[in-house]
């Protein structure tokens, strides 16, 4: 859509997160590219869904509404991380989201 703003066109998943600046939501701004650089064969990747903060109930609603989209990036960085394995860590109190995710 044009709302968007474009990127240059990349050759890998790693460097078009990198061209679109894309960072951690922690608050950090830690580059999402550095994460997902190294190679973890036989290893595992990690999202972190334990939400803690009550003002960022959007993103457990997102996860609800929306598992596909959550599962789909896990496995783009599968890909990218070659990790054997994927998990989302949340908390069992969000059950909605962890039936959705399911």
């Amino acid at each position: 859509p044009e709302e968007f703003v474009k990127i240059k066109d990349t050759d890998t998943y790693l460097e078009a997160i990198q061209e679109a600046g894309v960072v951690g939501a922690g608050g950090a701004g830690f580059p999402t590219h550095v994460k997902l650089k190294g190679e973890l064969p036989g290893g595992v990747v990690i999202a972190n869904a334990a939400e803690c903060e009550p003002i960022l109930e959007h993103n457990m609603k997102f996860m609800e509404q929306h598992p596909e989209v959550i599962v789909k990036g896990l496995k783009y960085m599968l890909e990218m991380t070659k990790a054997d394995k994927a998990y989302i860590a949340i908390k069992q109190h969000h059950k909605e989201a962890v039936v959705a995710l399911e």
